[in-house]
């Protein structure tokens, strides 16, 4: 997977990885979600089957952290009463604010761009369009 065990240590403690290393199965699937939620907001600009295929000191570390935080408000249910609930909710918006500051254009981190413009595009940045109609002025 794209992200490790050690990547986990630098948010929860070794208590609450301990409660959810049980449930290896939906860790695992919290990862998924994570990750597809995260390329829902990169994919126009990003390739992000390259960004995720990174391994190692490869990946972006701010990317790493985001869908650590992810994975773990999703994982917060195993924890016994919600355990940390507060805290992990604001890890959850900061990531998808990141991610929403990305999607916009507000931040660019280091990801590899688009490869498949073999249809001319840029990447999805061309959509953008300006200008307007005709000005009118209603003389008759």
């Amino acid at each position: 997977m794209y992200i490790t065990d050690e990547d986990y240590r630098t948010a929860i403690t070794l208590e609450e990885q301990a409660v959810i290393s049980e449930h290896t199965n939906e860790w695992q699937a919290a990862e998924r979600v994570a990750i597809e939620l995260a390329s829902g907001y990169l994919r126009a600009r990003y390739d992000v089957d390259k960004a995720f295929a990174a391994r190692g000191e490869e990946r972006n570390p701010l990317l790493v952290q985001v869908i650590v935080h992810i994975a773990l408000y999703q994982m917060l249910h195993r924890l016994p009463q919600q355990m940390g609930y507060d805290r992990y909710k604001e890890l959850y918006d900061e990531a998808l604010q990141w991610l929403s500051d990305v999607q916009r254009g507000v931040n660019n981190p280091n990801l590899p761009a688009p490869t498949d413009l073999s249809n001319g595009s840029k990447g999805g940045l061309e959509t953008i369009r300006s200008g307007g109609i005709k000005k009118s002025t209603y003389h008759y």
